[in-house]
């Protein structure tokens, strides 16, 4: 067994991993399972991987396996693999607690990881549990490392990776806005990024006040961004955020149960 990387599923996310790993620095051998033909062989092509002929393949060939299929398909994947205690499991499946995981793939050691497409430019939140030391410093070139003790944190942590993916179609809405008010789409999508970067790029030089504290010393009263706010506040646009939040952290634990 090679002590390289193998990844079983490849898709959108995988991806997105495989290509930050290889632009974080990591030169080591990494196999791709044979699903997805087209994108397996970009990435062969294209960052130093080898497309596997199969699943079992993969895990022969790879001490760290990094796990990124279909939900539905994690048992009939688990069931025709034969891993042993050398193998280290990456699970990347939203909704798999770890007593299902370990049960699956054992005797390999096993985490729960939760991360963003924004891994390929190194620039993703790496949420894991456990917190095992040679998972972080794995997966410690793809963004900002957030190890957690406790399975029921990774599962808030869960919601913030689906909110990740909310944002771009807030950002779409706010884009279109401003197309229909004549700006251009360039135009268009650099005024909201912009706005964006600017807003986190203060709140993070920030950081000693509360996201609150910083927008009431912009919505003073009389100006317009307080007319804004008083507008989103009676929309109920801010109370939405939060009720989505919970309602899919409620369906993630059902689909747990």
């Amino acid at each position: 067994m090679e002590t390289g990387i193998g990844v079983l599923g490849v898709g959108s996310l995988t991806e997105s991993v495989v290509k930050g790993l290889r632009r974080g620095g990591y030169t080591g051998p990494i196999m791709l399972s044979p699903r997805n033909a087209d994108r397996s062989a970009a990435l062969a092509e294209n960052f130093g991987c080898q497309v596997m002929p199969d699943n079992q393949a993969v895990v022969e060939a790879a001490r760290t396996v990094i796990l990124g299929v279909r939900p539905a398909d994690v048992a009939t994947v688990a069931q025709a693999l034969s891993l042993t205690e050398e193998h280290r499991v990456i699970s990347l499946v939203a909704g798999l607690e770890l007593a299902a995981l370990n049960n699956l793939f054992a005797p390999a050691q096993s985490v729960r990881v939760m991360l963003s497409v924004a891994s390929e430019i190194n620039a993703t939140t790496v949420a894991l549990c456990p917190p095992a030391e040679w998972a972080q410093t794995l997966l410690a070139p793809l963004g900002n490392i957030f190890p957690l003790a406790h399975e029921e944190q990774l599962d808030v942590a869960t919601v913030g990776a689906c909110m990740n993916g909310w944002f771009y179609y807030f950002l779409q809405t706010l884009q279109d806005w401003y197309e229909q008010q004549g700006l251009s789409s360039e135009q268009a999508r650099l005024v909201v990024t912009s706005s964006m970067k600017d807003c986190l790029a203060y709140a993070g030089q920030q950081s000693a006040q509360t996201f609150k504290t910083i927008g009431d010393s912009i919505a003073t009263p009389g100006t317009y961004t307080a007319l804004g706010v008083d507008e989103l506040v009676k929309g109920g646009a801010l109370d939405a955020w939060p009720d989505v939040c919970t309602r899919t952290l409620a369906a993630l634990r059902e689909r747990m149960s």
